[in-house]
This record gives structure tokens, sequence and C-alpha cells, in this order.
């Protein structure tokens, strides 16, 4: 039997989810991540990646599990979408973080509107992230870590 629930899911809209996508290959440029939309490359890189990808998505939907605020929740959101986006990318089509998101959004009273304003302003901190000499910082395990420009990002203008 399946789960009513799941099938009520409210998706976001697919324009905003291209808008997004459009966002996120801009940071994939800007940091030097461009390599992995080349299919060929993915190939090469498929598995580490993944997990990679699998534990920064992990981290995030952990945040939003512990978030004691609406503006951490939003965050947390935001970031699962810049992810799941990055993923999908990288894989050429939509996975399943985005039923996750979809499931706990629907625990928030956020709508594909406001989730879409405090992305772009997720965005313009991410991009903030850059080194002193333009270029991405990274952790041992290939995460982007913040550059000493960074700014976090102003989510609570949207609440």
């Amino acid at each position: 039997m399946v789960n009513a629930e799941i099938l009520d899911l409210r998706k976001m809209d697919t324009r905003y989810l291209e808008k997004m996508k459009k966002l996120v290959k801009e940071f994939y440029v800007a940091f030097g991540q461009e390599k992995y939309l080349n299919k060929e490359v993915y190939r090469a890189t498929s598995i580490e990646r993944m997990k990679l990808r699998n534990r920064l998505f992990d981290e995030e939907l952990k945040e939003f599990l512990e978030a004691e605020t609406d503006v951490e929740k939003l965050d947390a959101i935001c970031d699962m979408y810049y992810i799941a986006i990055g993923t999908t990318l990288e894989l050429g089509s939509y996975g399943n973080q985005f039923f996750v998101i979809d499931y706990y959004k629907r625990r928030t009273w956020f709508n594909d509107e406001l989730i879409m304003e405090a992305f772009e302003e997720v965005h313009k901190s991410n991009m903030s992230k850059l080194g002193l000499d333009g270029k991405p910082i990274y952790r041992e395990d290939g995460k982007i870590i913040k550059g000493p420009e960074y700014f976090p990002p102003n989510l609570k203008q949207f609440l």
C-alpha cells in the first residue's frame, strides 16, 4: 500500500527550480566545479562525488531537524535545495533528495515564493565564500568552506 501522504507532497514549482538551477550553475562555474557537469568526468568520479553530495545533504537535513527557529529551518531548506539541484545538474536527472525536501517543507509554512527569495539570498552568501585570491577554499572532504569575505544570508528579512 502506498502512503497517501507521500503522494500529496507539495512539489516545488518548476519555474522556481529553473531559476535555482541557473544560480547553482553560476556557483559551479565561479567555484571551478563545472567539470562535474561533464558526463565523462561524472562517470569517473561518481561514487566518491555522490558520497560527498549525500554527506552534505545529510548535514543540512540534520540542521533542519535540529533547527529551533524559522530562520534556521529556512536556511537548511535552501541549502538542501542547493545541494539537490547540484546533484541533479551532475546526474542529469532529478533525484530522491527532492522528495525529502518536499516532505519536510510540508512541516513548515514556507511557500515556493518565499523559498525562492531566500534561495537567492543564500546564493549571494554562497558566492561570497571565495578566497581573497578569487579561488574557492576546500575542506579535506571536498566541501567548499567560507572565505574571509563571507557574509551569512539575511533570511530574517523574509520572515
